[in-house]
């Protein structure tokens, strides 16, 4: 039985934000992209743990929503994915 339901918004299903609240890093602002996010060579490489954890991490996470299909189908980890704020 899942514990987490998923949510829909402009026809796009998004996770539960009780199961994944996600983060706003203090360091990223519209301001400053370019330095941050937008770098070149990458921001998220320097950010993110190792696909060993994310990935068990997303495998978790998919299943306490009752997921069974591809991982490559669905995103589990990035409820604020794209989202800046100031």
């Amino acid at each position: 039985m899942s514990s987490s339901r998923h949510r829909y918004l402009r026809g796009e299903p998004l996770e539960d934000p009780k199961c994944t609240p996600g983060a706003v890093s203090p360091a990223v602002a519209q301001a400053n992209l370019k330095s941050t996010i937008c770098r070149k060579g990458g921001y998220t490489s320097g950010m993110r743990p190792s696909t060993y954890v994310t990935g068990r991490e997303n495998r978790l996470n998919a299943a306490s929503y009752g997921f069974t299909g591809h991982m490559s189908d669905a995103e589990f980890d990035h409820l604020l994915s794209g989202v800046v704020t100031a």
